[in-house]
């Protein structure tokens, strides 16, 4: 039972095969013109086709509007940055040395590449979880051994508490696409004999115009002399 894009598509495949058989055909016409000492200087008979206009009877089977859940595609640049920002202001600090602020980028851009590769909408809170606690735990070693840790904050800075923000905020960047189109997983049903026996409301009758738009190959010479070869509209 095929899908309605399938049979549309099948529709409209069938008519350019037909319009290409007529097409050689008309090259075989052609030949014959040609070696022929009257037919030679007719005109050679071609067909083109103006518009087709179809009403299309289909039954109507069964949507699947569950579809499959993805993930929209998450930036790495940007929540590299963003998780960069989460630690510096966790650590309470403005400004980190260059050489410093290298160190936290590329563990981050790291642990973030790894991440977006492995992450799907069945484990993404669980590898979240994972890579944040692995980040809070390398972020607070790095800080540590440069003398940032402030003391006197009121809160105190602990890989755990690295690791949390460093989750929701990750967590905050993940969205979950659960839309599915209808129509491209419309069953439909087709055959003459099964159509005869659905109900009328089972039935949909689809009006399609079809015009003719060819291309051809046209040539040119560019500026260096060169003969360029371009399929164009007619």
């Amino acid at each position: 039972m095929p899908n309605l894009n399938e049979y549309l598509g099948s529709i409209v495949s069938s008519i350019t095969n037909a319009r290409v058989l007529s097409d050689l055909q008309t090259v075989k016409i052609a030949e014959q013109y040609a070696n022929h000492n009257l037919l030679k200087h007719f005109s050679i008979p071609r067909m083109r086709i103006e518009d087709i206009e179809m009403t299309i009877p289909v039954g109507m089977n069964v949507i699947d509007n569950e579809g499959t859940p993805t993930i929209e595609p998450i930036n790495n640049n940007e929540l590299v940055a963003a998780i960069y920002k989460v630690v510096i202001g966790t650590l309470g600090i403005s400004r980190v040395a260059g050489n410093v602020a290298s160190l936290f980028q590329t563990e981050i851009n790291e642990k973030c590449s790894a991440l977006i590769k492995s992450m799907t909408t069945q484990n993404y809170k669980e590898l979240t979880l994972k890579y944040s606690n692995a980040l809070g735990e390398i972020c607070f070693s790095i800080a540590k051994e440069h003398n940032l840790i402030k003391k006197s904050v009121k809160i105190q800075v602990t890989p755990t508490l690295l690791a949390q923000n460093i989750e929701r905020n990750i967590i905050s960047k993940v969205i979950i696409n659960n839309e599915a189109s209808a129509l491209e997983n419309l069953n439909v049903i087709v055959e003459a004999n099964k159509l005869r026996e659905l109900a009328p409301e089972s039935l949909i009758y689809i009006k399609m115009k079809i015009s003719e738009d060819g291309m051809e190959w046209n040539h040119a010479e560019n500026s260096k002399g060169e003969i360029v070869t371009k399929l164009l509209p007619e």
